[in-house]
């Protein structure tokens, strides 16, 4: 019976399955010893590296992870890792190496075998860049770093523009380069040469520096007949001028400057763009050549009355910043220190990035200069005309820029700077040179008065000159005659608009306050037809197209498709039938000023001066909601065609008015607003119906110039607009609240 129990049970084991796959586990016998199987997924993997968060520069980048810690027993792990969303094959291996480009990488990992997945590991990210950064050095919120491209001509002339005789050269006959192996020379200096200004070199660089500084080292053959032999602008301001008899000798020729650095405070500009021009040559002959020598053109210099307080800022997160005040002998950790006291320091400074990127270390060097120059104390004016006073006076030592004023009552020192500031003053001569220059767009029979500061580079301002003042002639019975630069040529489209080459317009603009009759005049092909006439302070525009067709939003005074303006050896002359009135551009090589492929135009100095010379001009540069409005909607061309040039700098101090007028609107802008709170606004005028009034108010906060463009000059219901009709002339009072209140008015003829 034994037997038969024991047979029956071998029979019952023996129809057990050795695998029952309706389980989740396995079961396996050895004889008779028995295990559960393993159906579990692997571990999630735990990254290594990068870690998380870190920084590489690394060429390939190797993204390693830990095998997984649990595997079921006899299989093998794989793995797949996603990157950036994107999933790769599956591996055995527990890294990657990756090249990868610049950017931030998030990464992850799992595991898989017999098809069992562990879940994701956790997200790593990490940022892969090889670009060093870049450092910012300020002081008071002015830039102190370089802006000019190749300002040492060590990469031939890379970011140049140039024009005539422009020649980059090693060391010559004439001269070294102040520092590297190369410079360049502007002008011709032996056979044949060519009027200044047809040889220039010019630049275009963002604005915010402090200075603008560059070395000069001026030749001539001339005795003294070049006058200009050099001059430099910077948009519609004069920088500097010299003439061949500023450095005759007496000797033999040719005659020479010697090396000279000249530094002038860029901080009040308030374009959006500064274009940097050199000229030299000849003044009105080919022979006795004047030419000079540029180099180290830079903005990484400050001249400055104190002592700065320095911040140096880089463009992304650094692990250090250093600095250097002793020339790289021993480097401090920082990113803001003083300098304190300074004469004549240079800064090295450079940073190091969270992947270990190091940028090249520049220099900014910072002069100590807190001496104002001496009053001027003998400013003299004489009436020329109807409409210009000419003032001379001697030029202070050290001075770099005028801050020239009129107004019709008496200047004192605390009224100077409500006083009107005269538009585009004269760069200052030599140091001890009688300098001249001529107020135009005066009213006539008025006496007006004048007063003159000097500044140098760091803007310190010298006390208030003598005042003087002087009457314009009566233009009935001193001078009732029209003069040459009684009307200007004041602003081509050469180019024509972005809408078509062929949509050009002139402008022509009265400096006297008499209307003037133009019928007859001609200008430009275009002869002007009988009944036309050009307002007091007024514009005239001429185009070949009307508005409706044409990139202009404006009514042209007149129509004519003979307008025709070149654009090579550009010159316009208006003739009133008796004699030239004006002319615009000498006719030689490129057009004085103007941009084709931007569509810029060329717009008139606000002192107009002489328009045969060149720096009398320069190109549009102002980008105000103002300026667009001239245009078609959707259009980036720059002019502002029978109204004021709007890219007229102001003076490097003061806030100032510019009062305008289009389409039965009108509007200002006030510009150099620092320091005040708030500003109220009240605009008078007479109109058919009577005398009407606009006022307002804005809280400043912080802004440097305030805008308004649509103050509409009638009413509008829902349906239409009611316009006054009769304006003609319209008077701006500005009050500027602050710790000093300050009152500006302004006055447009229309």
């Amino acid at each position: 019976m034994a037997r038969l129990v024991l047979l029956i049970l071998l029979l019952s084991l023996t129809a057990v399955p050795l695998t029952n796959a309706d389980y989740l586990d396995t079961e396996t016998s050895t004889g008779n010893s028995f295990s559960a199987g393993c159906w579990s997924p692997p571990s999630v993997p735990e990254l290594v590296g990068p870690t998380d968060g870190s920084y590489t520069n690394d060429a390939e980048i190797i993204m390693d992870w830990n095998e997984s810690s649990f595997v079921c027993p006899g299989q093998t792990a794989e793995y797949l890792y996603e990157l950036n969303g994107l999933e790769s094959g599956w591996q055995n291996e527990t890294e990657i190496n990756l090249a990868l480009a610049e950017g931030v990488y998030s990464w992850r990992v799992k595991a898989r075998t017999d098809g069992h997945e562990s879940a994701y590991s956790d997200i790593w990210t990490v940022t892969v860049d090889r670009t060093a950064p870049v450092t910012l050095m300020s002081f008071d919120g002015y830039s102190i770093n370089e802006a000019v491209v190749n300002g040492d001509f060590e990469t031939d002339l890379n970011g140049w523009q140039k024009q005539g005789q422009i020649i980059r050269t090693a060391a010559d006959d004439y001269a070294d380069p102040i520092s590297g192996n190369y410079m360049v020379r502007i002008g011709h200096t032996d056979d044949d040469g060519s009027e200044i200004w047809e040889n220039k070199v010019s630049q275009k660089i963002q604005p915010g520096a402090k200075n603008l500084s560059f070395y000069y080292n001026f030749f001539s053959f001339d005795p003294g007949f070049d006058d200009p032999g050099m001059i430099v602008r910077i948009n519609d301001y004069n920088v500097f001028y010299l003439s061949a008899g500023d450095i005759d000798s007496g000797g033999p020729t040719p005659n020479e400057s010697g090396w000279h650095q000249l530094s002038f405070d860029i901080s009040q500009i308030p374009d959006p763009m500064l274009e940097i021009v050199f000229y030299s040559g000849n003044t009105g002959d080919e022979f006795n050549q004047s030419w000079v020598y540029i180099d180290k053109i830079s903005t990484a210099e400050a001249v400055v009355a104190g002592d700065p307080d320095i911040a140096l800022t880089a463009n992304e997160p650094v692990l250090e910043t250093k600095y250097s005040l002793d020339g790289g002998g021993s480097w401090n950790t920082g990113n803001s220190f003083n300098l304190t006291p300074l004469i004549d320091d240079t800064v090295w400074y450079y940073s190091r990035d969270l992947a270990g990127n190091s940028e090249s270390y520049k220099t900014s060097r910072f002069v100590k200069d807190g001496d104002a120059p001496a009053a001027i104390d003998d400013l003299e004016a004489l009436s020329v005309s109807k409409q210009s006073v000419n003032l001379t006076w001697t030029v202070p030592a050290e001075t770099t820029v005028y801050d020239l004023r009129y107004s019709l009552n008496p200047i004192n020192e605390a009224n100077f700077a409500s006083a009107m500031p005269v538009p585009n003053p004269p760069a200052p001569r030599v140091a001890g040179d009688s300098q001249d220059f001529e107020v135009t767009g005066l009213d006539s029979a008025m006496t007006y008065y004048f007063a003159v500061k000097s500044g140098d580079a760091a803007l310190n301002w010298s006390d208030l000159s003598n005042v003087v003042s002087d009457t314009t002639l009566d233009e009935i019975s001193e001078d009732p005659d029209l003069n040459p630069g009684d009307v200007v040529i004041n602003e081509l489209m050469w180019m024509g608009t972005s809408w078509r080459a062929a949509d050009e317009y002139l402008e022509l603009r009265n400096m006297t306050d008499r209307s003037i009759d133009l019928s007859g005049w001609s200008v430009g092909g275009v002869t002007i037809p009988s009944g036309k006439s050009i307002p007091a302070h007024g514009y005239f525009l001429i185009t070949n197209f009307n508005k409706d067709g044409s990139g202009i939003n404006v009514d042209p005074n007149l129509v004519d498709s003979d307008l025709e303006l070149d654009d090579v050896d550009l010159q316009v002359e208006l003739y009133n039938g008796i004699e030239i009135i004006d002319t615009a551009d000498n006719g030689e090589g490129l057009p004085a000023a103007g941009e084709q492929e931007t569509y810029r135009s060329m717009e008139r100095d606000a002192t107009p001066g002489n328009g045969y010379d060149a720096n009398v001009w320069h190109t549009c540069l102002d980008d105000s909601a103002l300026m667009h409005s001239y245009w078609d909607s959707g259009r980036n061309d720059c002019g502002t065609p029978g109204r004021e040039n709007l890219s007229q700098a102001p003076v490097a101090v003061g806030s100032m008015l510019k009062l305008f007028y289009y389409d039965h609107r009108t509007g200002f802008l006030a510009v150099n607003l620092q320091g005040f709170n708030q500003l109220k606004y009240t605009l008078i005028y007479d109109s058919n119906t009577g005398q009407q009034a606009i006022s307002g108010q804005v809280e400043l906060a912080g802004q440097e110039q305030w805008e308004i463009t649509d103050l509409l000059l009638g009413s509008c219901s829902t349906d239409s607009c009611v316009y006054h009709e009769g304006v003609t002339q319209i008077n701006l009072t500005v009050e500027l609240i602050g710790p000093v209140n300050r009152t500006l008015t302004a006055l447009l003829t229309i």
